[in-house]
This record gives structure tokens, C-alpha cells and sequence, in this order.
């Protein structure tokens, strides 16, 4: 078994230094990787925030970064799953003067069930910009096929308040324009 380490400095928020450590962890025919987010504290005192373990599942595992959002910076890892569902892993953090305060995407999938029509779903990955703060996905009825979704598109718009995602406009389309149709991942809300 071999087990390779690499280190990165992500950036600093809030006067938190971050930090970013990958093993890639071979044996044989088999790879594992682990990716953790570290938060540096003090001196010699380092949380670690996120702990994600991948197969070789994984199409890359990409390194964390520190991104702008209406003056605001935010902590966001996001890894794609191999395949053809555009699935990702991703997690999300503000940070105040106290550190990390993780961004509960769950609100997403709240509003889907709340909006969609029944016999209707969001079959695949992916849909959520942080940097729009939006969530945009075509829509698909029970009888569609993988590649074919038919029940229209659905856009999300979100703000942040008290330190957490808010729904502040949401619009279910079954009959979308041919602009959404060519593009349902765009937000154009």
C-alpha cells in the first residue's frame, strides 16, 4: 500500500488560514482518496471541517477554493462523480468571527418537493451556483428516459441571511421557452 500526501493553502477568511490535505491511497488494482478542509485556529491548532473518501468513483478531485459572493467570501470544495448523472459532491462555508458556518444546501431539495408536481423529479446532479445564488435543472416526468427529461425546467433563486441560504424566488416552467430548453442549467432568474 501506498499512501501519497499533498498539502495546499487555500486562503485566509475572517483571519482563518485554510488548508487542504489529499492522500491518495493505493494498493494494487484499488485507489482511495481523502480530501480534508482544515481551518487553522491558532499557532498549532487546526479543525477540520470536511472529511470526504472517494474510489475511484471520482472523474477528479479538485482542490478547494475561496470565492466572492456580494462581498462575501465563501469556503466551497466541489467534486464531480464520475458518470453521466453530472452529479457533485460539494459543501459550502461563510465565516464569521468565530470560523466556518456551513451553507445547509437542503433548502434546495425542500423547495423541490414543494414545487414540483407530482410524478415529476430532478433526476440528475449538480443545478446549484454558488455565484449566482441560484439552482437551475430541467425537469423530468416518470416516464422519461435518462437522456430526455419532458416536465419543463426549475430556477431557484437564494440570499443569504442569518447565515444560511433563503429561498427568495423559486419558478416551475412546464412549458419552458426554447432558451431555457437549449439551457435549463442557466439562471436566469
Amino acid at each position: 500500500m501506498k499512501d501519497k500526501v499533498g498539502e495546499r493553502y487555500i486562503g485566509e477568511v475572517q483571519g482563518f488560514s485554510i488548508h487542504q490535505i489529499l492522500h491518495t491511497i493505493q494498493m494494487e488494482d484499488w485507489k482511495l482518496f481523502i480530501k480534508m478542509v482544515l481551518v487553522k485556529r491558532r499557532a498549532d491548532d487546526f479543525c477540520e471541517i470536511d472529511n470526504a473518501e472517494y474510489d475511484a468513483i471520482m472523474d477528479s478531485i479538485e482542490p478547494a477554493s475561496i470565492l466572492d459572493l456580494n462581498s462575501q467570501k465563501v469556503l466551497a470544495t466541489r467534486d464531480r462523480v464520475s458518470g453521466n448523472g453530472n452529479f457533485y459532491v460539494e459543501e459550502y462555508w461563510i465565516f464569521d468571527k468565530h470560523g466556518p458556518i456551513p451553507l445547509d444546501q437542503g433548502v434546495v431539495y425542500e423547495t423541490l418537493k414543494k414545487l414540483l408536481p407530482k410524478g415529476t423529479d430532478v433526476r440528475n446532479g449538480g443545478g446549484f451556483n454558488i455565484a449566482k445564488l441560484c439552482y437551475a435543472m430541467p425537469v423530468w416526468r416518470d416516464e422519461d428516459a435518462h437522456c430526455c427529461p419532458s416536465g419543463g425546467t426549475v430556477q431557484i433563486k437564494f440570499a443569504l441571511e442569518n447565515d444560511q441560504l433563503v429561498v427568495v424566488q423559486q419558478k416551475y416552467n412546464p412549458s419552458p421557452s426554447r432558451e431555457e430548453q437549449d439551457n435549463p442549467m442557466a439562471c436566469t432568474m
